[in-house]
């Protein structure tokens, strides 16, 4: 069960909760159907996180919330956060248990991490989104990880080592509308299956920090719609037989838009490569279907390609605006058939 000693928690929202109170966990069922909603903002935006703003069960205050305060332990099924929590301690959704947080809901972690074992719902909207984070300097907090089910609307997350890690083959991670930022390591691992749209991923926790965005460490990605960016490492980096499908997404400033290694299959269509050190970087990927995309601005070379590549891969109809600048020491790549100019079909795509 989580203990809960009321302090003042002044993180981000201006609120404050006073008292003494040990929480027996566990919502009422009534509680639990009025708090298990989802995220259903529709948007007219083309921002990866846009989406106008409509009335929510989200927004509607949990009737037995887990109130304000310290907070760390096992939480208990049908347990629900909405408020602001300090956490004093490791926090763990067991796996028989299934919690909700709740629009507006701000966790702050000093060190400790969250791990879902069971299932959360992290249910925000786009004007009170749910905001878990850290310290911007010294030790890093120690992030979500997810061996259970993790779905998540309107999150922001930050500071931590690793923000939003699955640690198993068999985790299931399904985000959208989410701004994931300031890591050390990495912004977030696959390692299971994981559907992320309309995300923001960017920027390092320091400036000495060399932070990759998205590492897909086997398992299967599905990453549509979504800005990954300002990074001094890899985009999207793949290894361990990866599978990954990105689709309408913008890849840019890092030092390579899709660094490969080690990877199954990868379908990459209608993106936006633009500003990285390196457009792709074929380090062995068994099949890779890779074309609709738009590279500009790179640094050094669109295509780096080495011995490891021994499988021809499909870059037919990309747009390359320096004029395809490959180093190519594996198999040759078919590159045929070139735009003139920049497709207009690349990129998140309106909601």
């Amino acid at each position: 069960m989580p203990t809960l000693a009321h302090c003042c928690v002044p993180f981000l929202l201006l609120l404050a909760a006073c008292g003494s109170t040990t929480s027996t966990g566990g919502g009422t069922a009534d509680a639990a159907a009025q708090a298990d909603v989802s995220a259903t903002d529709t948007a007219s935006s083309d921002d990866a996180t846009g989406g106008s703003d409509v009335t929510s069960a989200a927004d509607v205050p949990a009737v037995n919330a887990l109130p304000s305060g310290d907070l760390q332990g096992d939480l208990a099924d049908g347990d629900i956060l909405q408020g602001d929590y300090t956490l004093s301690g490791a926090l763990v959704i067991p796996a028989d248990a299934t919690v909700q947080i709740l629009a507006g809901t701000t966790i702050t972690s000093p060190s400790f991490s969250i791990t879902v074992n069971g299932t959360l719902k992290i249910v925000g909207i786009k004007d009170k989104p749910v905001t878990i984070s850290g310290p911007d300097t010294g030790k890093a907090w120690n992030g979500l990880r997810v061996a259970g089910t993790l779905t998540a609307s309107w999150l922001d997350i930050s500071y931590a080592s690793i923000n939003v890690q699955s640690s198993n083959a068999t985790a299931v991670m399904d985000l959208d509308h989410c701004h994931v930022h300031h890591a050390q390591q990495y912004n977030i691992v696959v390692r299971g299956v994981s559907k992320f749209s309309r995300l923001l991923v960017e920027s390092p926790r320091t400036a000495s920090d060399m932070t990759y965005n998205i590492g897909v460490k086997g398992g299967t990605m599905t990453l549509e719609d979504s800005i990954l960016q300002d990074t001094p490492n890899e985009v999207i980096i793949t290894d361990s037989g990866a599978n990954i499908v990105v689709h309408y997404n913008k890849l840019n400033t890092g030092h390579c838009g899709v660094h490969f290694n080690d990877t199954a299959t990868a379908e990459v269509l209608h993106n936006e490569f633009k500003g990285n050190q390196y457009g792709l970087m074929l380090f062995g990927v068994a099949k890779a279907e890779i074309h609709d995309n738009n590279f500009s601005e790179t640094l050094n070379q669109e295509i780096a390609e080495t011995a490891a590549q021994t499988t021809k891969v499909n870059l037919t109809g990309n747009f390359w605006a320096d004029n395809k600048n490959f180093v190519i020491q594996g198999a040759q790549p078919d590159a045929s058939g070139e735009l003139s100019a920049a497709s207009t079909g690349v990129g998140p795509r309106p909601e």
